[in-house]
């Protein structure tokens, strides 16, 4: 395999929409003109977008980009999805206080942590 290319691009999320949204249709596009063509029509379909992949690598690269683009603009949305429904206002509590908290059906150790309720 060749050396592989590395791009570092900074783009503002609208644009970076705006690209993932104009380069998500002219792959489409794309891979539609070739779809019929002879060459592909014995190829199964479950197949076919592979073959066309394979066979014009500048679409594969769009793909590619495609799919970095998309995880990107994800990456925050992700992230604050995970933190605004997976933090938890735990406390450390003493031993004296508590022998065990139940969190969901769970018992913990309540030296270490148990549910802030307040």
């Amino acid at each position: 395999m060749e050396k592989a290319i590395f791009i570092e691009l900074k783009l503002e999320p609208k644009l970076a929409e705006a690209l993932l949204l104009h380069l998500r249709q002219e792959l489409r596009s794309a891979i539609q003109q070739q779809w019929h063509a002879t060459r592909y029509l014995s190829v199964p379909e479950t197949s076919r977008c592979g073959a066309i992949l394979q066979d014009a690598p500048h679409l594969a690269a769009q793909k590619k980009t495609l799919g970095a683009l998309k995880a990107a603009l994800d990456r925050p949305r992700r992230e604050a999805s995970l933190s605004r429904f997976c933090t938890f206002p735990w406390k450390k509590l003493q031993r004296n206080e508590v022998d065990s908290a139940s969190v969901d059906g769970f018992a913990h150790d309540a030296s270490i942590l148990a549910i802030h309720r307040g």
